[in-house]
């Protein structure tokens, strides 16, 4: 059985911020960000989601096009657990998402609500 996820892609803090981020009717578990986000940063995005007690133990995956050891380290000191640099393997994203510790897509894959 393959785990099915909710998806919410915005493009911009202006974007996000009009339709409720943060919000409490999306709380993901989930979530997969670029570092370099016109308006707001993908380092300022972890910042905000790891301070509001609703989504501080989301999985926050990293994609960028930064690859030097400063900018992972500054990715992690924001919040991120891991860090990949583009073009990343879908394999790859998909296997962060499924072997997350108590993950709801390994739950939803095992049968487990």
């Amino acid at each position: 059985m393959s785990p099915r996820f909710s998806t919410w892609c915005k493009r911009s803090h202006a974007e996000a911020k009009a339709t409720g981020f943060p919000s409490r009717r999306f709380v993901p578990d989930a979530v997969v960000c670029d570092l370099g986000l016109p308006e707001m940063n993908g380092y300022e995005v972890a910042r905000i989601l790891r301070t509001d007690p609703a989504t501080a133990a989301a999985l926050l995956i990293c994609v960028s096009g930064y690859g030097q050891e400063q900018d992972r380290r500054q990715a992690h000191e924001a919040g991120f657990d891991h860090y990949l640099v583009k073009p990343a393997e879908i394999a790859e994203v998909h296997r962060l998402l499924m072997n997350s510790e108590d993950s709801p897509a390994r739950r939803a894959s095992q049968g487990i609500s």
